[in-house]
């Protein structure tokens, strides 16, 4: 081999080298936003299953606040009617 073509493999063997720290960098660099994205989707996911919790509450709060509003207007229907009752009973 001649000394020009051992400084040509020299030079090839030094830009691979280089690329590949580079992309070694490049891995570890998107090995860790992966990591923190990770994290970010498990907080998210938490968040959600929280609100989903609390959307159950309030979907629970919302039916018992019906159910009181029936009840509520049932009450006032009857009282009505006992007041009517009362009145013709005065007259």
């Amino acid at each position: 081999m001649s000394l020009d073509a051992l400084k040509a493999l020299e030079d090839r063997i030094d830009k691979a080298v280089g690329t590949i720290g580079t992309l070694k960098k490049e891995r570890d660099r998107l090995e860790a936003e992966n990591k923190r994205l990770k994290g970010q989707v498990d907080d998210l996911t938490h968040k959600l299953k929280s609100l989903e919790e609390q959307g159950g509450d309030l979907e629970t709060l919302r039916q018992e606040n019906r159910q009181l509003k029936g009840a509520q207007e049932g009450l006032r229907d009857k009282l009505e009617s006992i007041i009517g009752k009362l009145e013709k009973f005065q007259d």
